[in-house]
């Protein structure tokens, strides 16, 4: 597990992970599992695009030292089972490329999990160098819970469709014969 990068434009974290890419994959393609990877400093505000078709969203970043930020995110590219890539805009200047690569290693699935910066505005370039082993910790506490929420969506069972009915040959309604009323029961006082 490492989360060092020499680079103060690209911020990442690597962790093997034991489970397949395609499993990984598969969780990460759907948007709407996001959610499961935040904690209380990373939230998802909303999705955008149909469901099971979502094209990006928006997430919110409580920083150290009470510093807030607000990042719309949209998916730009997808390679099935071995990368997602995505584009986050925080505020008006600053955009970066945030990419899950998902290499397969014997026994599971190298992840990593980078923000190359493209473009920051001067204060956003100062924040990146004092926080960036924050954002570190944040990109593999992501990891961490993705091994978990991926492994625990891979050991449910998936729900069982019940087996086609087959129907049995109709049989022609029984004619009943009339039926003489009967009393009715005579009720009780109390």
């Amino acid at each position: 597990m490492t989360s060092k990068s020499t680079d103060p434009r690209r911020i990442g974290a690597r962790k093997d992970v034991r489970l397949p890419p395609e499993t990984l994959y598969r969780f990460l393609a759907t948007l709407d599992n996001h959610w499961l990877l935040t904690d209380r400093f990373v939230s998802l505000v909303r999705l955008h695009g149909p469901v099971q078709s979502r094209t990006g969203g928006e997430i919110a970043i409580r920083g150290p030292w009470g510093l807030h930020r607000h990042a719309r995110t949209w998916l730009e590219a997808d390679e099935p089972s071995s990368r997602l890539v995505g584009t986050a805009l925080v505020g008006r200047q600053t955009v970066a490329r945030v990419t899950w690569a998902l290499t397969p290693i014997p026994g599971g699935t190298d992840v990593e999990l980078t923000a190359a910066v493209l473009a920051a505005s001067p204060l956003d370039r100062a924040l990146l160098i004092v926080a960036a082993p924050w954002l570190r910790r944040r990109f593999l506490a992501a990891i961490v819970r993705l091994e978990e929420q991926a492994m625990r969506r891979a050991q449910t069972p998936a729900p069982q469709t019940p087996a086609p009915q087959t129907l049995a040959p109709q049989t022609p309604p029984q004619t009943l014969a009339p039926q003489t009323p009967t009393a009715a029961p005579a009720l009780r006082r109390c």
